[in-house]
């Protein structure tokens, strides 16, 4: 009997050493990452871990903090679109967590001609041509041009970016188009280079657009063909195209480079390059536009068509306007306008020269290139036109 006690109690022992052993807490959380990157569309795991590795509960919680940007299950992330959040682990145990920050990016598609069925990613996010992109495109995707010529009439329904890489599109970009169900409202193109296919502009807008912007993009027309590099165009549908920027790009051979008619809320032409073009731009109706910085060689300014409030709305200033060919400077054919609106024209530079700075001949020779016509009476009319804007000293 006494050899019995020893060993119930050794036994006894063991159970409250072992069995009665006290659950281990938990004391923190780590991730394996801190930040991430990813396209949309994309889908990444991020991996986190209990501490201590002995923890009894197991057990996260995930959540994103703007899930119309990504959602997270299990650590399990899907990105849905264009911009930045938080995901957030969370120990079920102590509340204990961690966050990564997530940058969402627009996704990018490629496109090539030397690209074929067979490659890897061809129809995901490799293509041969423009519109075969565009068909897999989805909202803010980035689409880029591989060198190379592209022979397309390209039609933008949805809102993209378009950029090249010395690559040339020898047809037409059409937005907004009236034989389009769907309308683009916020398009990029840029450095690309277009050539005229001799039968549509390079890029048609319609006026369902609502932001457009063109930069570091080269034109290149044919003077005899009359078409414009860039045109806007009625669809006939209501609306109108709430911004169109063009932004350092070069014309060369146009009659009228870009034509913007009386649907463009607003256009800024900044920093672009003309040369032998009839005219840079050519407006119609009213419009508040912004025409700032260019530099223009051999090429006629502006021609405005049924002007009402026209000049009240437009700005131009700072532009460089060198060897004036035998067209007008500008031409202005215009309505009933309103007394008292002006033209001001006194900061920009011919030849080197401020206008307000010109005086006697060289006013004279600089007003014989402004053709002013009213249209109701057929007359010419420079009072509208303002040379010099200097304030006079009392």
């Amino acid at each position: 009997m006494k050899k019995v006690i020893p060993i119930v109690l050794a036994i006894i022992f063991s159970f409250c050493l072992f069995g009665c052993e006290k659950k281990t807490a938990v004391l923190g959380i780590e991730m394996d990452i801190d930040y991430l990157n990813i396209e949309v569309g994309e889908k990444r795991i991020i991996t986190a871990s209990v501490l201590p590795t002995t923890a009894e509960n197991k057990k996260i919680e995930w959540s994103s903090s703007d899930e119309d940007i990504a959602t997270v299950k299990n650590g399990y992330v899907r990105a849905k679109k264009k911009g930045e959040c938080k995901i957030k682990a969370t120990t079920k145990d102590g509340s204990y967590s961690k966050t990564v920050r997530l940058v969402v990016r627009e996704r990018a598609l490629y496109v090539d001609k030397s690209f074929q069925k067979g490659d890897e990613g061809y129809g995901v996010w490799q293509f041969d041509s423009i519109n075969g992109a565009l068909a897999a495109a989805e909202e803010d995707d980035v689409i880029y041009l591989n060198s190379g010529e592209y022979r397309e009439v390209v039609n933008i329904t949805r809102n993209v970016q378009i950029y090249g890489d010395n690559a040339t599109i020898i047809g037409n970009i059409t937005l907004g188009y009236p034989t389009l169900k769907e309308y683009s409202t916020e398009v990029k193109i840029a450095n690309i280079t277009f050539k005229s296919d001799g039968y549509y502009p390079s890029i048609t807008i319609g006026n369902e657009c609502e932001n457009v912007r063109i930069e570091n993009c080269k034109f290149y027309g044919d003077n005899e063909n009359h078409l414009p590099a860039v045109k806007t165009y009625e669809s006939g549908e209501s609306g109108a195209v709430k911004k169109i920027g063009v932004y350092d790009c070069e014309f060369y051979n146009y009659t009228n480079a870009l034509s913007f008619n009386q649907y463009v809320v607003k256009g800024e032409i900044e920093r672009n390059k003309f040369e032998n073009c009839d005219f840079a731009t050519y407006l119609e109706g009213s419009q508040m536009t912004k025409i700032y910085g260019n530099s223009l060689k051999n090429s006629g300014l502006i021609e405005f068509d049924g002007a009402r409030v026209l000049p009240s709305g437009v700005v131009i200033e700072e532009n460089s306007i060198e060897d004036l060919r035998q067209s007008p400077l500008i031409v202005a054919r215009y309505g009933d306008l309103e007394k008292g609106q002006k033209l001001d024209i006194s900061k920009n530079l011919i030849n080197g020269v401020k206008v307000q700075d010109m005086k006697g001949e060289e006013l004279k020779g600089l007003k014989s290139l402004i053709e002013v016509k009213n249209e109701l009476t057929g007359e010419g009319d420079y009072e509208f036109i303002e040379f010099s804007n200097k304030k006079k000293s009392a």
